[in-house]
């Protein structure tokens, strides 16, 4: 059961790194930024992105003894990219 939370819980943590770069990008080639405050949702996608990461890694910390390498790269992932899109 906890692989399935897991595992979830990663893509949702991929997910949401994909689509704050794609808003950059779509930003930066498109005009948005007039029509929809991108730099506010960015920095609330990206405190919920330090959220979930934080969370993960508590539960590989609490839930299993040897955690594989592939969560911990998800977490260093969703850590970097949500700092960098709070600031």
């Amino acid at each position: 059961m906890w692989d399935k939370v897991f595992s979830t819980t990663s893509v949702i943590i991929l997910v949401l790194v994909g689509s704050l770069l794609l808003s950059s990008g779509l930003a930066f080639f498109t005009d948005i930024a007039s029509t929809v405050p991108v730099g506010i949702v960015q920095s609330y996608a990206g405190f919920a992105l330090i959220g979930l990461s934080v969370i993960l890694a508590i539960m590989n910390l609490v839930f299993i003894k040897h955690p594989p390498y592939e969560y911990w790269l998800v977490i260093m992932i969703g850590g970097v990219l949500g700092a960098i899109y709070v600031a």
